[in-house]
């Protein structure tokens, strides 16, 4: 019997960085408040992070008022759509100039 969530949504990801700057970690979320936690406890730690926020099927994010809270911010932040929400087929649009088929 499966319990996961069939629609469970990602809000956002912290990507840890090694010391050349490259991503050695990565961790997802569902819930905005362990992002939270977790975001601070590493920043209050020295960790070098980057925070991905996703988007979701209307193109929103979660607030980005959480990075007036904190003392150090992240190394970058960036935007993308949650990866593991099922977009809608897209049809290609044809261009104007081609003919009917």
């Amino acid at each position: 019997m499966n319990h996961a969530l069939p629609s469970e949504s990602y809000i956002a990801r912290l990507d840890y960085l090694a010391f050349n700057g490259k991503v050695c970690s990565s961790v997802e979320y569902s819930d905005e408040q362990r992002f939270l936690e977790d975001l601070k406890e590493s920043l209050y730690h020295g960790e070098p992070l980057c925070v991905v926020l996703y988007r979701d099927r209307d193109g929103k994010t979660i607030s980005r008022a959480f990075l007036n809270d904190l003392d150090t911010l992240p190394k970058g932040l960036s935007v993308e759509d949650d990866p593991h929400r099922k977009l809608p087929a897209m049809v290609p649009k044809k261009k104007e100039h081609e003919p009917a088929r």
